[in-house]
């Protein structure tokens, strides 16, 4: 079962910002260097990848967090603990809306899934124990 994140607006602007001025730039600029224009653009364009591939799949007893190039697996019978938090800290979560999930031996991460109350159901489904918070 596939989870999309939660993208929100001001993070999109925040992280955008270098995107827009590596196009903007150049168009008032007279003295613009090529090097500029690769300097801003290379964050732009690693920004619209994490913004477009952040997701949360649930396969079998797996949980795969997919982060931009990154991809994290996770066993869903080793999570101990969901809790839904607010939290502006970083993490491969598009919002500050996010389930931190406790796992392992006291590792950490947060996901900002769209539907977080069938994401940690789902994972429940799977994991019994699991306490929620």
């Amino acid at each position: 079962m596939y989870f999309s994140s939660k993208r929100d607006i001001w993070m999109g602007l925040l992280h955008g910002f270098p995107l827009f001025i590596s196009i903007f730039l150049p168009l008032v600029s007279e003295e613009f260097s090529i090097l500029l224009f690769f300097v801003l653009i290379l964050p732009g364009i690693v920004f619209v990848i994490i913004w477009c591939r952040t997701g949360y799949t649930i396969s079998g007893e797996t949980l795969v967090i997919v982060y931009g190039m990154f991809r994290i697996r996770i066993s869903i019978m080793d999570i101990k603990k969901a809790e839904y938090m607010t939290s502006p800290f970083t993490g491969p979560a598009l919002s500050v809306q996010r389930v931190g999930i406790t796992y392992g031996h006291y590792k950490t991460i947060t996901v900002s899934p769209k539907d977080k109350e069938a994401f940690v159901q789902a994972l429940r489904d799977v994991n019994p124990d699991l306490v929620i918070a």
